[in-house]
């Protein structure tokens, strides 16, 4: 669809969630196991940035893992330096996943994981001091103070309410929802929430609320819908910014249509 004919579904929206959305997710927080994280090979301390006289530095990674391990996107929210992101890049697709798990049964999910790097006092030993701990999977993004920004290459995150402009779907597709379950979807609804990279591509979508009577088989084709989605650049201050936006559908008999 182009950006004139999806322009009135952008008004759902949303960088936060409801009182309601909260409640649940806080009951379903407290009885699920988080992503555990097998970091190996661990990243190297890029060089470059030792010259420079950087000997810290750190990375905040969403990661999406399915309830097999396998790990399915992942992206960087924010980084002090590129490099360090780079660093991240090139290791972290040979890094291995315990799924997550809800009552003992493992679901797909998506975290986040901050990396700490150190050099070895600058005596030219380099290292990564890995603390994999994941916040949890409802927690706020954390944001980096402009110290830690060391004001070189950063990769930075932002929140809706921080964003130069409102977000602008440039390309989006509706759900096509297989004909056995249009009946019993019909005026049910879903929120999804999803993370918009820095050149607006919609990555990570997951599902945070259904209606009863939607099925696997219509979030999925909702959650493949949303992957399709481009939106325009998002920036704060100027610059391109990674941000993270939620989107409710409301299922029609024969199609999805946009709604709050």
């Amino acid at each position: 669809m182009t950006k004139g004919l999806l322009a009135l579904g952008m008004s759902c929206l949303m960088a936060g969630g409801s009182s309601d959305t909260n409640a649940r997710a806080d009951a379903e927080s407290a009885s699920q196991k988080a992503i555990e994280v097998k970091a190996q090979p661990m990243p190297t301390f890029p060089s470059k940035l030792l010259s420079k006289g950087i000997h810290t530095g750190s990375v905040v990674v969403a990661l999406s893992v399915d309830e097999l391990g396998y790990l399915t996107d992942w992206l960087v929210l924010e980084a002090t330096d590129r490099e360090f992101a780079l660093a991240v890049a090139e290791v972290i697709d040979y890094w291995t996943f315990e799924p997550a798990k809800r009552g003992g049964i493992p679901f797909y999910t998506e975290q986040m994981l901050p990396i700490y790097f150190s050099d070895a006092g600058g005596q030219g030993r380099k290292r990564t001091k890995g603390r994999f701990s994941i916040s949890d999977f409802f927690q706020d993004v954390p944001s980096m103070s402009p110290a830690m920004r060391y004001r070189l290459n950063p990769i930075v995150f932002a929140n809706a309410s921080e964003l130069d402009e409102a977000p602008t779907l440039l390309f989006g597709v509706e759900p096509r929802i297989p004909a056995a379950e249009q009946a019993s979807c019909s005026g049910e609804e879903a929120v999804f929430e999803f993370y918009v990279d820095q050149e607006g591509n919609v990555r990570m979508p997951t599902l945070l609320e259904k209606g009863e009577g939607v099925s696997p088989l219509v979030t999925s084709a909702a959650q493949y819908a949303l992957e399709q989605w481009r939106f325009e650049p998002l920036t704060k201050a100027g610059q391109p910014v990674v941000t993270k936006l939620r989107q409710r559908f409301i299922f029609n008999p024969s199609y999805a249509q946009f709604g709050r």
